[in-house]
């Protein structure tokens, strides 16, 4: 099998190697097409129009803002369109973080849409996170109570996955990390898509391997989006480097289970709007079939993305 993918790595950098000489393949989409991740704006969380970032990109993309409250007839037109089979939603990252009453009525209004059309549309549940004991009880109010779809006991219990996706860092974070002399929408940049938020959701991740938390539940299954959010580029170093000792407060503890074997069989990899070809090939040799190709509905269109 490895080298099956490193003869697909080959075959993909050498394809690619020369602009002049390489024509996209014209590919067929496949009978059954499921897009994760595809976003949408509820009554009862909003699209962070309070956020300064999230406020200049609705502004920016305002037609697009709009489609994301449609939940209904105007998204399964679009699904037709590009061929989408059943659309997985979720709301904007981080609105809910800290708002349990909202996240219990968003979670409602997800409910809604997917049995009004169970057959194109599934949700996955938000989740207070700033509150973990809300955040078990709502996400166990989700999976057995409204269906949504899919805190680390509850995931391994329920058999679902959790979809790890970051958020915005806090102002106070943002000025103390990312700002400098620039913009603050440069600031806002880094913060978020163009570096922060990738490795803040990074070392998340690292932080339950470390902690011990798949020692603790071998079943539980985490997505990283955003091509693994840092991690496969890291690691065998981190591997090496990070997470040796851990499952306590003083360090001292061995870890059964160290970050390559949880990476192996706990974790699954999503690409959610980041389509390099060299990134994929890598993603492919370290994942194989954990490899989870996306496309999301956010401030682009899916024929944009499609294209």
């Amino acid at each position: 099998m490895g080298s099956c993918r490193s003869r697909l790595l080959v075959e993909i950098l050498s394809s690619t190697a020369s602009e002049s000489s390489w024509h996209a393949p014209q590919l067929a989409l496949p009978k059954k097409l499921i897009a994760l991740e595809e976003h949408s704006t509820l009554p009862s969380l909003g699209a962070g129009e309070s956020i300064p970032f999230y406020a200049h990109a609705l502004a920016t993309f305002s037609a697009a803002a709009t489609k994301l409250f449609d939940l209904g007839p105007g998204r399964l037109r679009e699904m037709d369109t590009t061929g989408v089979t059943l659309q997985v939603l979720s709301c904007t990252a981080g609105v809910g973080v800290s708002n349990p009453t909202g996240c219990r009525g968003a979670n409602d209004e997800l409910a809604a849409a997917t049995h009004a059309h169970p057959s194109r549309v599934a949700a996955f549940a938000i989740l207070p996170m700033a509150f973990p004991n809300a955040a078990a009880a709502e996400l166990e109010r989700a999976v057995t109570q409204l269906g949504t779809g899919p805190c680390s006991r509850l995931p391994e219990r329920l058999s679902v996955a959790l979809y790890l996706h970051p958020a915005l860092p806090s102002p106070e974070e943002i000025a103390a990390r990312y700002t400098g002399n620039y913009s603050a929408r440069v600031a806002a940049g880094l913060a978020s898509g163009g570096w922060g938020w990738h490795a803040d959701a990074g070392l998340s991740f690292l932080k339950m391997v470390a902690v011990g938390v798949f020692d603790t539940y071998p079943k539980l299954k985490i997505v990283l989006v955003h091509n693994g959010e840092m991690v496969p580029a890291m690691l065998d170093r981190a591997s090496t480097n990070l997470c040796k000792f851990g499952g306590g407060d003083d360090g001292a503890q061995m870890l059964k289970r160290g970050l390559r074997e949880v990476w192996g069989k706990n974790v699954w990899v999503t690409t959610s709007g980041m389509y390099t070809v060299d990134t994929f090939a890598m993603l492919l040799v370290l994942n194989g079939k954990n490899t989870l190709v996306i496309i999301r509905t956010k401030l682009e269109s899916l024929l944009s993305q499609l294209n």
